[in-house]
């Protein structure tokens, strides 16, 4: 099972949707996780941290990380460009705001993609 991690588009933005000791845990477990390059450089994480935790490192801005993912954890509302690039029957995991994003929603359910939407209340 492929778990991939987009970087945060917004470069404001400190916080990493998985780290690299999490990343670790997750590669013991058999899983293969893909993140993005750049993914936790407001985390103070280098791509090499996630080399050494057993995390592949994909080009920056590829929408085959989306492809090809059976699990998506971000902390970014994805594109619809995003969504479209998805399989049918991944799972993703982050920030949907789905009242304010009722298209990219009503996309994510014609490619019946399973969400788990992360965001505070």
């Amino acid at each position: 099972m492929r778990i991939a991690c987009p970087k945060q588009l917004d470069p404001s933005e400190r916080r990493a949707a998985l780290v690299p000791a999490v990343v670790k845990k997750l590669v013991q477990r058999g899983l293969e996780v893909v993140v993005e390059s750049g993914l936790g450089v407001g985390a103070n994480h280098s791509d090499e941290q996630y080399t050494e935790a057993g995390a592949t490192v994909a080009p920056e801005s590829s929408l085959n990380l989306w492809a090809e993912a059976d699990i998506v954890v971000t902390l970014d509302v994805p594109t619809l460009d995003q969504i479209n690039k998805m399989k049918p029957d991944a799972v993703l995991l982050g920030t949907l705001a789905p009242l304010k994003h009722t298209d990219r929603v009503a996309a994510l359910a014609g490619r019946k993609v399973t969400t788990f939407s992360t965001e505070k209340s």
